[in-house]
């Protein structure tokens, strides 16, 4: 009797995926027999799935994802990769997230670092995480500009903001004093939030500390997202085509540097 008017209600309220589950149950005489409470549950669970498939869309835009069909699912477990399975499992439950660890994606080019840093971001975005990425480069390029265009603060402020922020390609070039300065404050702020980093770099992370003009905020940066990190060293030929691989550039990433966390990390555990 009050078909379209319970239709144009919910419609008119900005409930669209309810409206069009009602139709489809009204559609469907075997719905007649369901009890209300049952038909309802069926109705809101559909306005709830659609608000979520929403945010997630919204959320994996935001992020500025990389490679964009990267997937952990489609991950390759092949044993010159170094690639942990099992780590990979504990890494896709976000615990690391909500325990504020960050996460280095080491090895030579063309190894797969930001395959895999794009695959773990997609997997955040999911799971209703905010994700930002920034090749390092183009983001000290870009800090450098915004400084003379009025929008310093508001790039600082989008550095700070998501739950977890992506450097790629990082140490390639140099933040200079003034950026290493308000760099810092972008990562003490992160840090006392709880915020990790994922981190992907070609660059052995002893040798990260010369990203930063100021061995200050060098020593920093070291100690708040690289001392609780968990870190993978993926190794093996380069997956670019027509790439050929040179055995020592795996070399460079040891796996034994100090404080590194190798695949053999222990679980990670939200409650630990």
């Amino acid at each position: 009797m009050y078909r379209e008017e319970i239709r144009s209600a919910l419609k008119e309220l900005r409930l669209t995926a309810m409206a069009n589950e009602y139709l489809r149950q009204e559609e469907l005489p075997a719905y007649a027999t369901l009890a209300f409470e049952d038909r309802l549950y069926q109705l809101v669970s559909a306005q709830l799935s659609a608000k979520m498939q929403k945010k997630e869309k919204r959320l994996i835009k935001a992020a500025d994802i990389r490679d964009e069909v990267a997937r952990l699912a489609l991950l390759e477990y092949l044993p010159e990769r170094n690639l942990d399975p099992h780590l990979i499992a504990e890494i896709s439950t976000m615990n690391w997230i909500k325990m504020g660890i960050s996460l280095l994606i080491l090895g030579a080019t063309g190894t797969g670092k930001t395959y895999v840093s794009s695959a773990i971001s997609f997997e955040a975005c999911r799971q209703s995480y905010s994700v930002k990425t920034y090749r390092a480069t183009r983001l000290i390029t870009a800090l450098d500009a915004a400084r003379f265009e009025g929008t310093y603060a508001a790039w600082l402020e989008s550095l700070v903001k998501p739950d977890v922020l992506v450097l790629d390609d990082f140490g390639t070039m140099q933040f200079n004093h003034q950026l290493c300065i308000d760099f810092m404050e972008v990562v003490e702020e992160r840090y006392r939030h709880k915020k990790p980093f994922i981190v992907a770099s070609q660059l052995p992370v002893r040798d990260w500390p010369k990203a930063f003009a100021n061995p200050t905020v060098a020593d920093g940066f070291m100690d708040r997202v690289i001392r609780n990190a968990i870190r993978f060293n993926l190794k093996g030929s380069s997956r670019r085509e027509g790439r050929t691989y040179q055995e020592e550039w795996a070399d460079d990433n040891n796996p034994d540097d100090a404080g590194a966390k190798s695949n053999g990390q222990k679980p990670v555990d939200a409650d630990a």
